[in-house]
């Protein structure tokens, strides 16, 4: 029997709209109450882990080094029954690179399976990124995320017509209106918390956005 897997929530590019997917993923995992351990890897700007560290078990790990790589596989081997959530840092694929392999030939000897929701919008960078991440991690399990709120589906031209990603498992990840996100930033809220401390309206349409993201990840979280 496999031990619990690694969720990476990555992107490696800012304004993708990763921080709100890592976000999602922690409440859906936490809603099945199921053990997890959420890392933080963008240490010059942890918006998330300063969001939830104070709720759920929370490391920060820069993995941009060697030693932070590896301190991230030893967290992985101490704690086998607990799903690993990972929140890359938005930056380019340097450490990927470098030491990303550590993780990529550890993962039988770990027992576990990646998975790895990677959301993209319109832009040569994002795919171009993803495609240097398939190209490290080849035995990650990559679902890529187009994100609803940069258009339909049909408008992400430049992943639909790139031959490496023709046979690659692609979603929609739903949109969430503006004005729930920035309520939420604004003062550092988790979804559990923006689920009493918002307005009705704003309550509303976090529950529409949740139901809609729990049957996206009933399918693609195994």
């Amino acid at each position: 029997m496999k031990n619990a897997p690694i969720i990476f929530s990555a992107g490696s590019k800012g304004g993708v709209g990763k921080s709100l997917i890592c976000c999602s993923i922690i409440d859906y995992i936490d809603d099945l109450n199921k053990k997890f351990i959420f890392v933080e890897t963008d240490t010059s700007n942890p918006d998330v882990a300063k969001a939830y560290q104070s709720s759920v078990q929370t490391k920060v790990i820069n993995m941009d080094t060697s030693d932070g790589w590896l301190l991230f596989i030893d967290t992985c081997d101490s704690n086998p029954d607990s799903i690993i959530i990972v929140n890359t840092a938005a930056r380019s694929n340097t450490g990927v690179d470098k030491f990303g392999a550590n993780l990529n030939n550890s993962l039988g000897e770990l027992n576990r399976d990646l998975i790895t929701l990677w959301p993209i919008n319109r832009s040569r960078d994002s795919i171009d990124l993803l495609l240097d991440f398939a190209d490290q991690f080849t035995h990650a399990k990559i679902t890529v995320l187009r994100n609803e709120i940069f258009g339909e589906k049909e408008k992400f031209e430049l992943f639909n017509t790139t031959p490496q990603c023709k046979d690659m498992e692609a979603k929609e990840f739903p949109a969430l209106a503006d004005r729930v996100v920035d309520a939420m930033n604004k003062n550092r809220y988790t979804i559990r918390n923006s689920l009493i401390e918002l307005s009705i309206a704003n309550r509303a349409e976090l529950r529409r956005w949740k139901l809609a993201v729990k049957i996206l990840f009933d399918e693609v979280i195994k």
